[in-house]
């Protein structure tokens, strides 16, 4: 993908909508708008394809001048990791280095719902605006983001958005700007993505689906491709399966494919990279939806590589490869895909010395190019896995291996408050040798 010209497809086709807050964002790493009742009051029913801001970064992006909304692109590429521009742009082939687009038009083909954060995890890299559980481990204590739970939660109370109680007129914008594009969908595929907290304990997807399903009636007869996905963490239960199963079916009767998007970073007690975590249930879960018998079309196993987890990331492999060959069938395709972690800054690999990461990352992605080689309808990353790992430099400068340890101690002495029990250096072994490596005690 030439890049060199940052006309990026994204904040044309990705939108990422968070209601609890009343922020949405074109493309789904870059800053989002805070809701504002003057600005929708003047445009309305165009306010998420015209609003101001949104048109100032289109421009900027078209005479290739660097927008402070994509600073997660930008950090990314000056670090040589590939970034969402790079890697998710080119999916969007009518978009891409198209210079007739309009600034102040949509031509959506993800939207991503994030509609409130209850979830039943703690996960470190997360954001206390994205799990109701982190707010509550971080009830007094500011985190890495300088932000703590009470704090977080009356600065929502106290904003116009709660004030005034704006929630109502951001959501209706939102689905009727959903359900247009339903209707006319502009490229040939479009998605309906819930995001977290953790989706699956959310009663807005399964109130959405007969209203998404009638407005995309139309789309599927003329031959367009309609997704729904869910991002999930993998832990539900049983029982709560059941209920987004039969969700599922009721999309697939319409005509709509059906995605899983499983976030998991690591395995067995190595998950606990995802605070809470559930192994047993996630690898259960993992098996069902890919086995002959599941609705589900697609599952994108989805790690987000970080400091933490990469030397562990064999483990994970051997577990992936174990639940393809004891329940894939083929009929389920499955990708194998990843991200670099890039905030909270002290989980990013650059922090990692080389020499942890050499072994897990051979067999790991020896494991997973067998897998694709074996299975035509596995797809691995390799690329990016590779983009990722090849960051991670031999020698770790001291100020940096200090600022690390003094992040994670920190979190660590936090994190025991709630789980008196918790720490890193039994969970994640390869800390304590990194530790005594450059001196530092723990």
């Amino acid at each position: 993908m030439t890049t060199d010209w940052l006309h990026c497809p994204m904040s044309y086709a990705v939108y990422k909508f968070q209601p609890e807050i009343g922020s949405f964002s074109a493309c789904c790493d870059a800053n989002g708008y805070d809701f504002d009742l003057k600005t929708f009051q003047e445009l309305g029913n165009d306010y998420f394809e015209k609003h101001p801001m949104l048109i100032q970064r289109k421009t900027s992006l078209f005479n290739s001048k660097r927008h402070s909304d994509c600073s997660q692109c930008w950090q990314k590429e000056d670090m040589g990791l590939s970034s969402m521009r790079q890697e998710q742009g080119s999916e969007y082939n009518t978009l891409f280095n198209n210079h007739h687009l309009e600034f102040d038009t949509a031509y959506p083909g993800r939207f991503e719902l994030w509609m409130n954060s209850t979830c039943n995890l703690g996960c470190f890299m997360c954001h206390l605006g994205n799990s109701n559980t982190l707010r509550k481990i971080w009830k007094t204590d500011k985190d890495i983001r300088g932000y703590d739970g009470i704090g977080y939660d009356l600065s929502l109370m106290k904003s116009d958005f709660g004030k005034h109680n704006q929630h109502g007129l951001f959501v209706d914008a939102m689905l009727a700007f959903i359900t247009k594009h339903l209707r006319e969908v502009k490229l040939y595929d479009l998605t309906v993505a819930y995001l977290g907290g953790e989706p699956t304990l959310h009663s807005e997807m399964y109130e959405h689906a007969d209203l998404f399903i009638e407005a995309g009636r139309q789309a599927i007869l003329d031959g367009k491709r309609l997704t729904i996905e869910i991002t999930t963490n993998g832990t539900s239960k049983d029982k709560l399966n059941e209920r987004f199963y039969k969700m599922f079916e009721k999309y697939k009767s319409a005509g709509w494919r059906v995605t899983m998007k499983l976030s998991q970073d690591s395995a067995g007690e190595f998950a606990q990279v995802r605070h809470g975590s559930d192994f047993e249930q996630i690898k259960r879960n993992f098996g069902n939806w890919i086995n002959k018998d599941s609705a589900v079309d697609k599952v994108d196993s989805f790690t987000v590589v970080s400091g933490i987890n990469l030397p562990y990331i064999d483990t994970m492999a051997e577990y992936i490869e174990d639940v393809v060959n004891s329940h894939y069938s083929g009929t389920t395709k499955l990708a194998i895909h990843f991200n670099a972690l890039i905030d909270p800054e002290w989980m990013q690999v650059k922090y990692l010395p080389k020499h942890f990461v050499t072994q897990p990352f051979n067999k790991a992605d020896a494991i997973f190019t067998a897998l694709s080689d074996t299975h035509p309808d596995i797809y691995y990353n390799q690329s990016l896995f590779r983009n990722i790992t090849g960051t991670t430099i031999a020698t770790v400068a001291p100020e940096d291996a200090a600022f690390f340890f003094e992040k994670l101690d920190y979190i660590n002495t936090v994190y025991k408050k709630t789980y008196p029990n918790w720490n890193f250096f039994e969970t994640f072994p390869h800390l304590n040798e990194y530790a005594t490596e450059y001196g530092i005690i723990v």
